[in-house]
């Protein structure tokens, strides 16, 4: 959302100065089909099952947008994008949803600094998270892939994660 945000073309505040973002699903399509992969299956599960107890949640304020068929019918998250994200926001579908919602489109025209870290074993990013072209032809944009951390797991000594003292320096490096 911070990098839909800042490549937008909105005018920024002059107050954000810096931006960063961690394990960022810069294409929510090619993430979603990562998520539906059998590696995630656990994941993807949990995921869902938390989502629809949400769901339920708003029903009860809301019974004449959300029906009991509509949730029987969520199988997979893309289902629920379907159901419930896409209708709630305005979108066609859920792939009308992953397509204008998704940051990738929106890196070249960051003017802000901003870090972007994913590592390459994070096994819920897809190929097109991984903003390779997008940060080079960007100089506000500093792209990095370390080879580990998973989905944002970046475990670190003394319970400080390498993305938090990256996160700090590049902090640093704008003043």
């Amino acid at each position: 959302m911070t990098l839909k945000y800042l490549g937008e073309g909105r005018n920024v505040p002059k107050e954000i100065k810096g931006a960063i973002a961690v394990s960022v699903p810069c294409n929510l399509y090619s993430s979603l089909l990562e998520l539906l992969k059998p590696k995630n299956r656990l994941y993807a599960n949990r995921f869902k099952k938390h989502l629809i107890e949400k769901l339920r949640a708003k029903q009860l304020l809301f019974p004449e947008k959300i029906s009991d068929t509509d949730i029987a019918k969520i199988n997979t998250l893309k289902d629920f994008d379907d159901i419930y994200t896409s209708r709630a926001h305005g979108f066609k579908d859920a792939i009308d949803y992953y397509q204008k919602s998704s940051s990738l489109q929106f890196i070249h025209s960051i003017r802000t600094p901003t870090l972007i870290i994913n590592a390459q074993n994070d096994s819920f990013l897809g190929d097109q998270c991984y903003p390779f072209k997008e940060a080079e032809q960007n100089n506000n944009v500093h792209f990095e892939l370390p080879l580990y951390g998973g989905h944002v797991g970046f475990y670190g000594q003394n319970n400080i994660t390498y993305t938090e003292k990256r996160a700090l320096k590049f902090v640093e490096e704008l003043y």
